[in-house]
């Protein structure tokens, strides 16, 4: 008889993923987002010089920035927390995801634009969409914790990056949206 396989710790599981449009896409693109339908760039400014490179529509943009004091206060999920949870697609980030924070941002991008994309039939991202949509972001979470599809994905996106993985990790996503064409909402997956 087979001992039980260890058990898998969250960093592993979910280990950081490269800040670079390259490995954002493949991961999108190996999810169900179809190529044609959306892309990552890399976003050198925000002068109007700079923002004039990126290709438009905009329908999200992830920020990759120092991790912020654990006892930083969160405006962001107040708002969430105050009635924008219903229209927005939120998934909370949980300790045990990890490092998830890159999928978690790349996850609030397509879901709060899945009326402006289409995602292929039947895959993961369509799927998990699917059977997470009338869920709290709470649910989300645990729901994506035991997505093995998706942190195959995720550990696949990983390797293709060219950064070694650091078992110290000092960075964050999070992701930004627009909301009705009015607000610029922060998608934060603080623990």
């Amino acid at each position: 008889m087979a001992a039980a396989p260890a058990p898998v710790s969250p960093g592993e599981r979910w280990p950081p993923l490269e800040s670079s449009p390259d490995v954002f896409n493949q991961l999108m693109w190996s999810l169900g987002v179809p190529e044609d339908e959306a892309e990552f760039h890399d976003v050198y400014g925000l002068d109007a010089d700079a923002l004039g490179t990126v290709p438009q529509p905009v329908l999200a943009v992830i920020f990759c920035f120092p991790d912020p004091p654990q006892d930083a206060s969160n405006p962001s999920q107040k708002v969430l927390a105050t009635g924008e949870k219903q229209i927005l697609f939120f998934i909370k980030q949980i300790e045990s995801l990890g490092n998830a924070c890159g999928t978690l941002a790349l996850l609030h991008a397509v879901g709060n634009a899945y009326s402006e994309i289409s995602l292929l039939e039947n895959s993961c991202l369509d799927m998990f969409f699917k059977s997470t949509s009338g869920m709290t972001s709470y649910e989300r979470a645990v729901f994506l914790e035991k997505d093995d599809d998706m942190a195959k994905a995720h550990s696949l996106a990983v390797s293709a990056g060219d950064t070694e993985i650091s078992d110290v990790v000092e960075e964050h996503y999070i992701c930004f949206i627009e909301l009705d064409g009015k607000s610029l909402i922060d998608c934060s997956v603080s623990v």
